[in-house]
Parts: structure tokens; sequence; C-alpha cells
């Protein structure tokens, strides 16, 4: 699945993870981009849906309902975590944060399942 429909993309052979890190530096250091998947170290997973400077959002699953919420409210450090990347193409960043936002409100178990389900479709 996934964007396998494309031609023009060719799926990514190394996992695509950083270190986990300051919420604020990773925000900033240029590794993160919108339509990542970002993994907290609280265990939570989300999609970046805004990034601004040290701070931008994230759509991800709150008490089992999906909320868009300050990247920095969810916890203290976080790595980008596109791990699906190298089993199915993910879809283009504008897809995957409509996706996301379009989920907002909606009952959701399992962060990790959704962030998945936005990126790569599966």
């Amino acid at each position: 699945m996934g964007s396998s429909n494309s031609t023009a993309n060719t799926r990514n052979t190394s996992f695509d993870i950083t270190e986990y890190m300051d919420i604020t530096v990773l925000a900033r250091c240029g590794k993160l981009n919108c339509g990542d998947i970002i993994q907290f170290a609280n265990g939570n997973y989300g999609i970046v849906t805004r990034l601004n400077g040290n701070d931008g959002s994230v759509v991800t699953v709150i008490n089992g309902v999906v909320q868009e919420v300050a990247i920095c409210s969810i916890c203290d450090k976080a790595r980008k975590n596109n791990f699906y990347d190298a089993v199915s193409d993910a879809y283009g960043n504008p897809f995957i944060i409509q996706k996301a936002r379009g989920n907002i409100g909606m009952v959701a178990d399992n962060s990790q399942m959704f962030a998945r389900l936005c990126r790569n479709g599966v």
C-alpha cells in the first residue's frame, strides 16, 4: 500500500530513526519533517503536522482519542522513527498530514498503529 502506486518513490532500504533527544532540539535540528512519525520516550507515537522553530504540533492518540496537540506537551524526549518505511513506501507528506488530521476526534487504541496507517497505509 502506502505510496506504492507512485512510480516516483523508491522504498527506503534503511530505517529512518534518530536517537532520543530533547524535543526542542529534535524540532529544530533539521532531521524532523512534517509527515514524519515521532516516537516519544513515554512510548506514544504521532504524526508531525507542524514545525515552528523549537515547537510544533503532532496528531496522536491520547486517552483513546485522536488529537492534535503541541509537540512539547507529550514528553520531554522523542525521536524520529519512520520504522515502517523499510517495509512499505510512505505516502507524500501533505497526504500523511491530511490523513492524520482527518482522524481527529476518532477513537483509536494504539498510537503506533495509528501513525503507521497514516504514513504507510498499513
